[in-house]
This record gives C-alpha cells, sequence and structure tokens, in this order.
C-alpha cells in the first residue's frame, strides 16, 4: 500500500507542477503563476479539474492536444487513487492476493496507471512545458 500511496502522491505532485508552469511560462493566461501556493487545501480532485482547466485553456493548439488527453486521464485516475486508497486486502476468487473497494479487485496492473501517469507529467513538466 505504501508504494501506490507514493505513486498516487508523486502523480498529484507533478500535476500541480504542471499547471505551475502553464501558468508562469503564460501559456494559459488564466492560470495562476503562482498556483503551488494555493494548493494546501486541495483535495487530488480538485488539483485534477485544475489540470483539466489549465489544459483546455492552453493558447498552442499542439500543447493543448498534448496536455489534455493526460489531464483527463489523471482526472479520471484521481477516483481510482481515492478507490485505492481505502481498499481493503483480500484473497480473489483465484487465491491470489488483491485489494478489494466496492466489490472490485485491485491488481498491480491498476497500480501501474498511476506509475505512468507520474511519469509523463514528468515527461511534460521538464521536456515539453
Amino acid at each position: 500500500m505504501r508504494i501506490a500511496s507514493a505513486l498516487g502522491i508523486q502523480a498529484v505532485k507533478m500535476a500541480v507542477y504542471v499547471v505551475q508552469k502553464i501558468g508562469e511560462k503564460g501559456r494559459n493566461p488564466k492560470t495562476n503563476p503562482a498556483y503551488v501556493d494555493t494548493v494546501s487545501e486541495k483535495t487530488a480532485g480538485q488539483i485534477a479539474n485544475d489540470l483539466v482547466i489549465a489544459a483546455e485553456g492552453l493558447n498552442d493548439p499542439r500543447l493543448r492536444a498534448q496536455v489534455k488527453p493526460l489531464a483527463n486521464q489523471f482526472k479520471a485516475l484521481t477516483k481510482r487513487c481515492n478507490d485505492l486508497m481505502h481498499a481493503n486486502p483480500g484473497t480473489s476468487r483465484n487465491k491470489e492476493q488483491c485489494l478489494f473497494r466496492h466489490c472490485a479487485e485491485w491488481t498491480i496492473v491498476d497500480v501501474d496507471e498511476f506509475k505512468d501517469s507520474a511519469l509523463r507529467m514528468n515527461d511534460l513538466f521538464y521536456n515539453v512545458l
């Protein structure tokens, strides 16, 4: 569970940095250039919404086409992240160890999606924006 939690935190952290960079570079005039100072009381879901709004308002259409799908994916992952963080350990019908939330099984594949999202946002932050 610690690994999943760390991956979720890394993905949220990178989302904050991406929104911050969009604002400070003036790529979306409506995005706060000091965004990082506004997030201490925000949930991952609120940060995901801010990322989607920042992506939709990007003034470069090519950049918007690159950032918007990741922002939407991240928004969907935040709900799954909450499910994962509140899941209970158990044994599946196949006798494998897994996590359960609302009767749904979580496997290592689900956890890997958080890692992939964090890595893609990291690439946006350092190489694209």
